[in-house]
């Protein structure tokens, strides 16, 4: 069963961007997909394009997933944070 959890709204230049976290939080597979709305129509299901994923894991980095968007001190840009796993180890305590 697909996991898709913890959406995470970005709007910018017209367009709606939902970010969310999919695969299980305590897996070293846990990543970001998102959705696009170009148009506006966020109930029209043809409206919004899936992309992805869009983070993922790197040799070095596992679990990256669940996000949230901040302004920057000049609001010119939007910061993403996000947490990761340092192990490549199954569950939530496997960063000690």
């Amino acid at each position: 069963m697909a996991i898709a959890e913890g959406p995470q709204i970005l709007k910018r230049n017209g367009m709606i961007f939902v970010v969310y976290s999919a695969s299980g939080s305590w897996t070293v597979d846990y990543y970001l997909g998102l959705l696009v709305n170009r148009s506006g129509d966020v109930l029209n299901p043809k409206a919004w394009e899936k992309q992805g994923p869009v983070f993922q894991k790197t040799s070095e980095v596992w679990g990256v997933g669940h996000c949230s968007f901040v302004r920057s001190p000049d609001q010119n840009e939007n910061w993403i944070l996000y947490h990761a796993k340092s192990k490549q180890k199954k569950g939530w305590l496997a960063c000690k």
